[in-house]
């Protein structure tokens, strides 16, 4: 597992995240980065927040479903905990998206 992030945020996400701080890379220029020892990166939305209803991410989970039909090679990772969890992994599952 990799985590790109902003600079600052290194050692914070790493802790929160439970990942090794080696597998860890700072982009900090996305258009230089083609040129560093970085590995590529697929493209990627990311969404932070509770799961809960009032923020719909069932909604962009579907929607997800519907542009990851044209563009396969982009994923959706979503940061978050709440009383939907199972309900959205069912729905992550039943789409054919995880």
């Amino acid at each position: 597992m990799s985590l790109f992030v902003l600079p600052l945020a290194k050692t914070e996400s790493c802790k929160w995240l439970k990942i090794n701080y080696e597998h860890h890379y700072t982009r900090y220029n996305p258009v230089a980065a083609e040129s560093s020892n970085i590995p590529p990166v697929k493209p990627f939305f990311l969404a932070v927040g509770r799961l809960e209803h009032e923020r719909n991410f069932d909604r962009l989970i579907r929607a997800f479903h519907i542009y990851a039909k044209k563009s396969p090679d982009t994923n959706l990772v979503i940061l978050g905990n709440g009383s939907l969890r199972s309900e959205l992994l069912g729905l992550v599952l039943s789409l054919n998206l995880d």
